[in-house]
């Protein structure tokens, strides 16, 4: 059973730290502590969580107003990159 560090399961993850200490104090995530007292997060686990994990779907505008509003927030984003 492969095992890794947190940092690096949450890498492979794709969410933040404190997220996947959560998952781990929940027992969503198995892992153990080593001798230093540090975690080690179980990978097949890991993989299993981000199977069950659900996409949520992008908000719709409920008004045209708002739909408005979106479009500026991200042209002016797309503009801070350069676009």
């Amino acid at each position: 059973m492969e095992r890794v560090s947190p940092i690096e399961a949450a890498r492979i993850a794709k969410v933040h730290i404190k997220t996947l200490y959560r998952w781990i104090l929940r027992g969503k995530v198995r892992a153990w502590r080593n001798a230093k007292e540090q975690f080690e997060v179980c990978v097949v686990s890991l993989r299993a969580r981000l199977e069950l994990r659900p996409v949520r779907p992008l908000p719709v505008p409920s008004s045209r107003r708002d739909a408005r509003a979106a479009d500026r927030r991200a042209g002016r984003k797309l503009a801070a990159l350069g676009f």
